[in-house]
C-alpha cells in the first residue's frame, strides 16, 4: 500500500513539474511596431510569423577597402573544428558544388581563433561551423543558406 501511495505522489508531482514545460511561445508585434513574446495567446488579426530556426543567421560582412574587394569577392573562408558534425556537412558541401574555399580549423591554429573570436564579438554570436564569402557571414549550416548565396552570385 505505501508503494503505491508513493508511486502515485511520484507521478502527480512529475505531471505537475512537466505541465508548464509544455508550453508555446506565442510572438507578435503591436500596432507601434514592438515586438512581443508571451506563452498566452492574444486574439488579434496579426498574421502568424514563423520564427528564424537557432544557428542560421545570415550577416553582411562591413564593406571591405575597394582595393582588396575583388580579391574578397572570390575568397571562402570556413573556420571549423575537427568533432563538429556541421563542418563535416559544410565541408562536404563546398566540395561537392566544386567550391574553392579555404577552411581554418580554430582549435589547432590561433591566428584562425584569434580572427574568428573578434567575428565572434562584431556579430554578438559563436559556434562553427563559419562560412564568409564577399559581404556574407553565415553562422551555422543550411544547405538552403549556402544554396541561396551562391547562386546569387553565379547570376550575372
Amino acid at each position: 500500500m505505501l508503494k503505491k501511495l508513493s508511486l502515485l505522489i511520484l507521478v502527480l508531482i512529475v505531471s505537475l513539474a512537466t505541465s508548464n514545460a509544455i508550453a508555446e511561445i506565442y510572438y507578435w508585434t503591436d500596432n507601434n511596431g514592438v515586438s512581443h513574446f508571451s506563452d498566452r495567446k492574444i486574439e488579434t488579426r496579426a498574421q502568424s510569423k514563423t520564427l528564424k530556426e537557432p544557428n542560421q543567421y545570415k550577416y553582411k560582412a562591413p564593406p571591405s577597402t575597394p582595393k582588396n574587394k575583388q580579391k574578397m569577392k572570390n575568397k571562402v573562408i570556413l573556420y571549423t573544428t575537427s568533432w563538429c558534425p556541421y563542418c563535416k556537412k559544410a565541408r562536404q558541401y563546398l566540395t561537392k558544388s566544386r567550391i574553392k574555399f579555404t577552411e581554418y580549423d580554430i582549435e589547432k591554429n590561433r591566428q584562425a581563433q584569434t580572427v574568428k573570436n573578434k567575428l565572434d564579438r562584431q556579430y554578438n554570436r559563436s559556434g562553427v561551423p563559419l562560412l564568409i564569402w564577399g559581404e556574407h557571414v553565415v553562422y551555422g549550416y543550411n544547405s538552403r543558406h549556402y544554396s541561396a548565396i551562391f547562386k546569387t552570385a553565379a547570376q550575372p
